[in-house]
């Protein structure tokens, strides 16, 4: 199976930069950018994801707040929080 990964920052020159090692290096086709919790949330609402690359703090929240939720809707996505 394909990784499908969502990139969840608050910056978008990480966000972009993150996707271009993901894509070009590892050969990553399905890289998808979010820039706040509530982003990340509907996001996953529409997709399946494999991995997600999460920033700590946001404009709306924290990865503490977000991290139980995920885990609880979510059980099988790997996160990596940076």
């Amino acid at each position: 199976m394909l990784p499908h990964v969502i990139i969840a920052d608050g910056h978008s020159m990480i966000r972009k930069g993150i996707k271009l090692v993901l894509m070009t290096q590892l050969g990553c086709k399905n890289v998808y950018e979010v820039s706040s919790c509530n982003e990340l949330l509907n996001e996953l609402k529409k997709k399946t994801c494999t991995h997600l690359l999460l920033d700590v703090i946001f404009s709306d929240g924290t990865a503490l707040e977000v991290v139980p939720v995920i885990r609880e809707l979510y059980p099988d996505v790997k996160i990596l929080i940076f």
